[in-house]
């Protein structure tokens, strides 16, 4: 029996023809239902802006929210995109989020790896990246000091003897996430013993960049997660999941490419140690399921296609993203039901 841990990973993504208001409520029930079942220990929300992909417009919001409705899943914002919002203030926000969730609280940061989002916002993405880098910097020292006021002299952000009054329920800090998609970032990460996710590609890909983690990671400490997330969908049989999938792996690569143009047919551009995800590939459904990039199936099916994933790579977390596309939401309740009840016993 393989021991590893599971969170589940939701963009809330808005399909066409679904209002805002029908999203919200099927959302906060699958939480419900994945607080009440125990097999997940944490939901994961990302944060997007201007897309159909997600129409998650506040993480806070969102977790203050699930916070009210839960009493045992603790609750991730992966990620917080760094340079939309003052680091200062969103140290303490974290501060008081993490006293509504009942120190239940998990944060990632990140740079955004939209290019295209950014945009609307007026940042180029080296300048993005750069100002991602100094906050993260600069949040880590305002939650590991232990002096009354803060102080920091970077490139953007400058602050003088500011009164801390609200520290976090969890000392020093809530646990740090920084999922990425790139091999030479995963040796910073191992470094430093943070948690992290990688979302695509091929085992063989995924396991050349957590080899890059686990090289570097020399702590005594930490146990951190190394996570891998996938595309799920768990039905009675093999066949019936397989057609469930398909349609709704269509609609995801649509949603996923809803900010592309004639001109930009990538949200992010390729650099040392990223290449972006081919998004068009999501038009040919079966080559993601050939490569396990998507997984469907019986129980006994993800059970054996979840402790391969494992095997392969490194990772000691799994991370599925059940309610994508445009999935009927009994569907997914149901999915999420048979994962508790046939799948989940196989590991732990």
């Amino acid at each position: 029996m393989i021991n590893v841990g599971f969170g589940l990973f939701d963009q809330l993504e808005l399909p066409e023809g679904k209002d805002y208001r029908t999203l919200l409520k099927e959302k906060l029930e699958v939480v419900r239902i994945a607080d009440r079942l125990g097999c997940f220990d944490t939901f994961f929300s990302t944060e997007r802006h201007f897309t159909r992909l997600s129409v998650n417009l506040s993480q806070s919001v969102l977790l203050a929210a699930l916070s009210q409705i839960t009493s045992r899943m603790r609750l991730g914002a992966l990620v917080y995109v760094l340079p939309l919002r003052n680091p200062l203030v969103l140290a303490e926000e974290i501060s008081m989020l993490d006293h509504i969730t009942d120190g239940r609280l998990e944060v990632g940061f990140g740079s955004g790896i939209s290019e295209l989002e950014m945009k609307f916002f007026g940042l180029e993405p080296e300048s993005a990246r750069a100002m991602s880098r100094e906050a993260f910097e600069l949040l880590i020292q305002y939650f590991r000091s232990d002096s009354p006021t803060f102080s920091f002299e970077g490139s953007f952000y400058r602050y003088s003897e500011v009164p801390r009054i609200v520290r976090p329920v969890q000392t020093p800090h809530p646990p740090v996430w920084v999922p990425s998609r790139n091999k030479e970032t995963m040796k910073w990460l191992g470094k430093e013993a943070l948690n992290t996710a990688w979302m695509f590609d091929s085992y063989g890909t995924i396991k050349s960049a957590f080899d890059n983690y686990w090289k570097s990671f020399t702590s005594n400490e930490r146990k951190p997660k190394v996570g891998i997330v996938r595309h799920l969908l768990v039905a009675k049989t093999d066949e019936e999941a397989l057609k469930l999938i398909r349609p709704a792996l269509v609609n995801y690569g649509r949603d996923e490419r809803y900010l592309f143009n004639a001109s930009k047919k990538k949200y992010a551009s390729e650099r040392k140690g990223y290449e972006p995800f081919d998004l068009f590939r999501f038009e040919d459904p079966d080559s993601l399921i050939k490569q396990e990039i998507a997984i469907a199936g019986s129980p006994r099916t993800v059970a054996s296609k979840i402790k391969k994933a494992i095997s392969l790579t490194g990772a000691n977390y799994f991370i599925p993203y059940m309610d994508f596309g445009d999935t009927p939401h009994e569907r997914v309740v149901e999915s999420i039901e048979l994962f508790e009840k046939e799948v989940f016993p196989e590991f732990n």
